[in-house]
């Protein structure tokens, strides 16, 4: 058989069903955003201006979250990360008029973060037609990193649970 790209040799390697469904997933994402962050930038801003910027950055449902870990600066930095993550992913900036606190990543039932949008990140959603974001963190070695994937309407969007 005759290997005609580098896209043919890797759905040899799986079944037809699954090539559509990834073709399908992949066409449905509009947006892609990625960040790192060191947790000892997220300390010193903490350590330096307290709870003004916990304040100005995290919600309450956040900063209880992160406050029930005895590291919780990892956690914050993850949760900055996921943020500046899913403002790539929508395409727009803070300058944009998207609020930090407006970009919520709050965790679900099994851990996994989740992410709930009001406020000017909410319309930029609704005018993009995207239906849900997706994001992940992940912290090793005194950073953090997230991606976020901003998904038009599907018809089976991920469980909030």
């Amino acid at each position: 058989m005759a290997v005609h790209s580098l896209e043919h040799a890797r759905g040899l390697a799986m079944s037809d069903s699954l090539a559509a469904t990834l073709n399908e997933l992949a066409s449905e994402i509009i947006g892609l955003g990625i960040d790192t962050v060191s947790v000892q930038r997220i300390e010193k801003m903490i350590v330096q201006y307290g709870d003004r910027f916990i304040d100005r950055v995290f919600t309450e449902t956040e900063k209880s979250y992160c406050g029930a870990y005895k590291e919780s600066s990892e956690r914050f930095a993850g949760r900055w990360a996921a943020k500046e993550a899913v403002v790539k992913a929508l395409g727009v900036g803070l300058a944009q008029g998207v609020c930090w606190k407006e970009i919520e990543i709050d965790a679900r039932s099994h851990g996994a973060p989740k992410v709930r949008l009001t406020g000017m990140a909410e319309q930029v959603c609704m005018q993009l037609d995207v239906s849900q974001v997706l994001v992940s963190i992940s912290h090793c070695s005194g950073r953090c990193i997230a991606n976020a994937f901003a998904v038009k309407n599907t018809k089976d969007p991920v469980e909030d649970s």
